[in-house]
């Protein structure tokens, strides 16, 4: 059976729908409602032109609204391209560069910063807007192997210079397994932001 990360979030919504499945401050959402908004906004890229392969770039703080997206690109097969939050706008142009993304997905925070590129941009509030239009059925990426891409996290390495660094589905879902950071519930405290390859690991592991 392959190891691919879409699949940790159908498990955890078919057998434990109203499980939380994170919190941020009063914020809260069930691995159910979860999955429901990966679908629905999977859908929306979609019709955006986003397809398997794809690279999204995502540069927002933590928040609920960047976990379907990694999950709705997941299911999909495209890949997820998180850049740093705390970058200033001319340093994340140059990692979105190195991504070459078919889109950009920004928190509205960040939306005034963005800087010129190729691909287009979409809010956390467009995308949201338009996923209440979307189906909420489930999405598939026929032929996704577990060895395709689908993280690429950026690192400055030993000279300063961000790298992309590619982790396959089967890495992301091994990387998460055994979780030794959860308590005996499943849970445990994120300390990492989402830009980081470790913050996405404890919440699979979760």
């Amino acid at each position: 059976m392959a190891l691919l990360v879409a699949d940790v979030l159908r498990h955890a919504a078919r057998y434990t729908p109203n499980r939380l499945a994170a919190t941020l401050g009063g914020d809260e959402i069930t691995f159910g409602a979860l999955d429901e908004q990966a679908n629905r906004i999977a859908h929306t890229l979609r019709e955006m032109g986003v397809g398997p392969g794809d690279r999204v770039a995502w540069w927002g703080d933590t928040s609920l609204e960047a976990v379907p997206i990694f999950f709705a690109l997941a299911k999909l097969g495209a890949v997820f391209a998180p850049v740093n939050a705390r970058l200033g706008p001319d340093e994340a142009a140059e990692v979105v560069g190195y991504a070459r993304p078919r889109l950009v997905v920004v928190d509205d925070a960040h939306a005034a910063l963005v800087q010129e590129n190729d691909a287009p941009m979409a809010t956390h509030a467009h995308l949201a807007d338009a996923a209440t239009h979307a189906s909420g059925t489930d999405v598939d990426a026929p032929g996704l192997d577990e060895r395709d891409p689908h993280v690429i996290f950026f690192t400055s390495g030993s000279t300063g210079r961000s790298k992309g660094v590619v982790l396959s589905h089967r890495a992301s879902c091994l990387r998460s397994f055994p979780s030794l950071a959860a308590d005996s519930d499943g849970g445990t405290v994120c300390m990492f932001p989402l830009f980081h390859m470790a913050g996405w690991s404890l919440g699979l592991g979760c």
